[in-house]
């Protein structure tokens, strides 16, 4: 039963089962799943791809870090040193031209951030960040790939881990959103934002983007 259920998951997250809405429903919520990655891992595609991509590390024998918290100084902080408030900087577009001018970038008050990547392979210096969506669910959540670049480029700020690199690694139906696509297939591209946008990422850290059933060649 506990082979035939692996097989089941491997087959959602590697994009080989594309279960419709009353399967998926079933699939997620079933006890059997729920027992074996946990209970905080079911009804979440995300959290099962996460639990997913650490059985294959777990299977390949590789000591890894799971969620680790990487801090980082940001020197970029912007701080208050008038009438004008941080928070306020956001509400509205003509409170962000009102209140600009009441803020100054400061090097010497600098913040202690954090960075938490899915694993971490001390071994590679290798991050991975797993990214998935459910196949029956809307949303925007592939727009926000773009994102990882800048969020990550912040390793530049940390004291052990500036020539880190970060795995991206897609699963389940975030192998067929087309934006996400463009990005795992992106020598097929001819488009010039995605070559610029894959150079910019190299350069920031990124290692590649790839589908989850690439991630064995490139933990090896």
């Amino acid at each position: 039963m506990k082979s035939k259920l692996l097989k089941k998951i491997s087959e959602y997250c590697n994009g080989v089962w594309r279960p419709n809405k009353k399967d998926e429903a079933k699939f997620l919520s079933s006890c059997m799943l729920k027992k074996l990655t946990g209970n905080n891992k079911s009804m979440n595609t995300g959290k099962l791809s996460e639990w997913y991509v650490g059985e294959i590390l777990k299977k390949k024998g590789i000591k890894y870090q799971s969620q680790p918290v990487v801090k980082y100084t940001d020197l970029g902080s912007l701080n208050s040193t008038g009438s004008g408030s941080v928070n306020s900087i956001y509400k509205t577009r003509n409170k962000i031209y009102t209140n600009w001018n009441c803020m100054k970038i400061i090097k010497k008050s600098s913040r202690v951030r954090f960075i938490q990547p899915d694993y971490y392979i001390p071994e590679k210096d290798l991050f991975i960040e797993v990214k998935s969506r459910s196949y029956n669910c809307g949303g925007t959540a592939s727009e926000k790939l773009d994102h990882i670049v800048r969020k990550y480029s912040k390793l530049e700020f940390t004291k052990d881990y500036k020539k880190s690199k970060l795995l991206i690694v897609c699963s389940a139906y975030e192998l067929y959103e087309e934006s996400t696509c463009e990005l795992l297939y992106y020598n097929q591209s001819s488009r010039g934002y995605i070559k610029d946008f894959i150079n910019l990422s190299k350069k920031y850290n990124i290692l590649d983007w790839i589908p989850i059933n690439k991630l064995e060649s490139y933990i090896k």
